[in-house]
């Protein structure tokens, strides 16, 4: 699977990258050219992988690693639903789903 998304960069800064799962993994690449570098959280680094929607437009997601916390946002108008369905298939126990107030 992959995603466009945005990850917190700084205060106001965000930096756009391609999430793709693929073999217990998570590859984060930089769509823009700059320092950032490409960063691979294998699954025994992770701890979770939430994604936190207030309404169906507006979806937030983080990262969670033993080492770091990675924050963002889905920039794609890809089909939530579908999303969400592939990361549970993926990583099972690991991902939280939250809409509103209900959490899955």
């Amino acid at each position: 699977m992959n995603l466009e998304i945005k990850l917190k960069a700084g205060f106001f800064k965000t930096q756009a990258y391609c999430l793709t799962t693929k073999s217990r993994q998570i590859v984060l690449t930089p769509l823009d050219n700059g320092e950032m570098e490409r960063q691979v959280i294998e699954w025994e680094e992770l701890k979770s992988f939430s994604i936190i929607s207030r309404n169906m437009i507006s979806v937030e997601l983080e990262i969670a690693t033993l080492s770091h916390t990675y924050f963002g946002s889905i920039s794609s108008s890809d089909d939530l639903e579908e999303i969400i369905k592939n990361l549970a298939r993926e990583f099972g126990t690991k991902f939280i789903f939250q809409h509103g107030n209900i959490q899955t």
